[in-house]
């Protein structure tokens, strides 16, 4: 009896922190097992819940990453969905779903980084050490970070010989 009572406690609760967002598997479960329910009472809710489609990684996947998409780059998304519990055949298929133009993405964060720290031409190697840490940081290639370094160069030849 006290199990079929945790059990409706737990389900409630699980309901209650979903009504408010999309969750992910493993973030509902942490959530129940904090709020000291049973492991086997959380993952029989969770099993009930994902049946019952009411608990989906890749609809939270996909909302999650709307958010972040703009900010990061490719490899940052998918290390930050891989902590959030995600398998690698769900990551592909999120990542596969939206427009991951890192080159274009690094370029606006780029300049708009010049802006805010106040940047111009010529930049000097610090300047576009800087630049670089911060797209690294971003989880950008380190193709399209050496290209984006690269066109910065460039511009500075450019504009010193003229």
């Amino acid at each position: 009896m006290t199990n079929d009572r945790e059990y409706v406690r737990a389900y409630n609760k699980a309901i209650d922190l979903i009504s408010y967002r999309e969750h992910f598997v493993k973030e509902l479960e942490s959530k129940l097992i904090q709020r000291n329910f049973d492991l086997d009472t959380v993952h029989l809710v969770i099993s009930d819940l994902i049946s019952k489609n009411l608990l989906n990684n890749l609809r939270a996947g996909q909302i999650y990453l709307e958010s972040k998409k703009y900010k990061y780059g490719r490899l940052r998304l998918e290390h930050m969905l891989r902590e959030k519990g995600l398998q690698s055949f769900e990551i592909e298929v999120l990542l596969a779903e939206i427009d991951v133009d890192d080159r274009q993405k690094l370029k606006d964060l780029v300049n708009q980084k010049k802006y805010e720290s106040n940047m111009k031409p010529p930049y000097t190697e610090k300047d576009l050490a800087k630049l670089a840490r911060f797209a690294d940081s971003r989880g950008f290639s380190s193709a399209v970070i050496y290209e984006m370094i690269g066109s910065l160069r460039s511009e500075r030849i450019v504009e010193n010989e003229c």
